[in-house]
């Protein structure tokens, strides 16, 4: 469980700042802070988070 955590954890630590910076850059734009947010945390920013998570732990 502690390693399922620390991964989950390793994860948002990319996903989360992209996340944000993409909400505001869209916000800036004149778009929903909290749609896009939500939006790109769920799709593009995690499978970035999980590519950049492999590239960085490979063996």
């Amino acid at each position: 469980m502690r390693g399922l955590l620390l991964y989950y954890k390793q994860i948002h630590s990319f996903n989360i700042p992209f996340s944000l910076a993409v909400a505001l850059l869209a916000y800036s734009q004149g778009g929903s802070f909290g749609m896009y947010f939500f939006l790109t945390q769920l799709t593009f920013g995690y499978l970035l988070a999980l590519y950049l998570f492999e590239v960085r732990y490979a063996n």
